[in-house]
């Protein structure tokens, strides 16, 4: 059964005030684990925690300051599907009147605004694209011995030289594919590469779209959605192109949405 807190709204939106320990007599009702994970086919949210150490009456469960549910002291997971919206989730616990401190847990993309440059693959500079530990979008040089386990995509016109008719931002596995790649350095690793996918396509009401090819041409202010293996997990974004030439291209924007195997990136 459902209970609801007296909840005061006011012109600037829902405040709510947690208790202190001694104003519940001290007992411990704040939940833990908080944690968001992906629902099925990556377009809804599934939310899971623990159970305070104390009793209590129930949970209330709120995303972006708006009231999603109240729920049974027995529950200890929701599935919220945010119609491609990113945000915050707060959950309190209660106990008669009291609320328990909140516990938060985000949706909102990793944002890579710095401008990257990526050099044509056979043109001097850092042709490949990658992530730090914390999802920071960088460049990395596709000749480096470490490159396959630093970069995702590459930019390249998939022929010898670096003046090609058709330029790509193409998968780090295509590298190595005699069929793609055929005038690939010298100096760049032959084997370990990861197999992501890219597609020039923008997400529509801020779901990505499975993307299931591995290169797609590399436009002049263009969108692009991805997703690159870690694991088992895929990882999607996007990367928005600035300027394109034979010899290099910028990147203005990457996105990532750090929650494994969720789609949903934001309006």
């Amino acid at each position: 059964m459902k209970k609801i807190l007296p909840i005061f709204v006011l012109s600037l939106g829902l405040i709510l005030t947690s208790c202190t320990e001694e104003e519940t007599g001290g007992k411990e009702i704040t939940p833990a684990n908080f944690t968001a994970s992906a629902g099925s086919g990556g377009i809804t949210v599934v939310l899971t925690w623990e159970a305070p150490v104390d009793n209590i009456d129930g949970y209330i469960l709120y995303f972006e300051n708006t009231l999603l549910d109240t729920l049974d002291p027995s529950e200890n997971t929701f599935t919220h599907n945010p119609q491609g919206q990113v945000g915050t989730y707060k959950l309190y616990a209660f106990l008669g009147d009291s609320l328990s401190d909140p516990v938060t847990v985000s949706t909102e993309p990793k944002v890579t605004t710095a401008q990257l440059t990526l050099a044509e693959l056979n043109a001097a500079g850092n042709s490949g694209l990658g992530f730090t530990q914390d999802w920071t979008a960088t460049t990395y040089p596709m000749a480096d011995p470490n490159a396959p386990d630093n970069v995702d995509f590459y930019f390249t016109d998939g022929s010898s030289g670096s003046t090609g008719t058709f330029q790509y931002l193409a998968s780090a596995d295509q590298v190595v594919n005699a069929t793609f790649e055929s005038g690939k350095p010298t100096s760049v690793p032959d084997a370990g590469w990861r197999v992501n996918y890219i597609t020039r396509t923008a997400p529509q009401g801020g779901i990505i779209s499975d993307p299931t090819t591995h290169y797609d041409f590399a436009t002049t202010n263009s969108t692009y959605s991805f997703k690159v293996v870690r694991g088992t997990d895929y990882y999607y974004g996007t990367i928005e192109l600035g300027s394109v030439s034979q010899t290099e291209c910028t990147i203005v924007t990457v996105k990532v949405q750090t929650i494994a195997n969720l789609r949903i990136i934001g309006q």
